[in-house]
């Protein structure tokens, strides 16, 4: 265990859906900037990300206040199977409790739990605009190993 357990992780349930979708929606909002993007869109990614068993959703909680959420993955190194790795696949911060070491805490607190699970690593992908984002991995110790390319394909 960190030995500041400043962050507790509380795995997200099915009777928490609403309220998580709320969550997301402003998180997508914030980071992608996606007018496009509904209410309606962010229920069904939360659904399904819900329903896949190879994903663990938590709430960050910080002296019994809800202060953000994080969803992970895990799955085996490729080609060493004996080992796993981790993947961050959302990680959110509320503005509000942002600045108060929150994001490092969660941090500590999900590596504790990754070691745990056997896993040697932990990947993210962080948005194009999302600079702070950025800048917090790399105060975190996290490098970039490979650029993800995006290209939209015509109808």
């Amino acid at each position: 265990m960190p030995e500041n357990n400043f962050i507790r992780l509380s795995p997200i349930t099915q009777e928490q859906f609403a309220e998580i979708s709320e969550y997301f929606f402003r998180y997508m909002q914030e980071i992608a900037g996606q007018e496009l993007l509904t209410r309606e869109h962010c229920h069904v990614f939360i659904n399904a990300v819900m329903s896949n068993p190879k994903r663990e959703l938590f709430w960050a909680i910080k002296e019994e206040k809800l202060c953000g959420f994080i969803f992970i993955s895990i799955e085996k190194n490729w080609p060493i199977l004996e080992t796993s790795k981790a993947k961050i696949n959302e990680f959110y911060i509320f503005p509000e409790m942002r600045r108060q070491k929150c994001g490092k805490h969660l941090l500590e607190e999900i590596t504790h739990y990754l070691s745990g699970r056997n896993c040697d690593s932990i990947e993210l992908e962080v948005h194009f605009n999302n600079s702070a984002g950025y800048l917090f991995w790399q105060a975190m110790g996290f490098e970039i190993k490979k650029h993800v390319l995006h290209k939209p394909l015509e109808p």
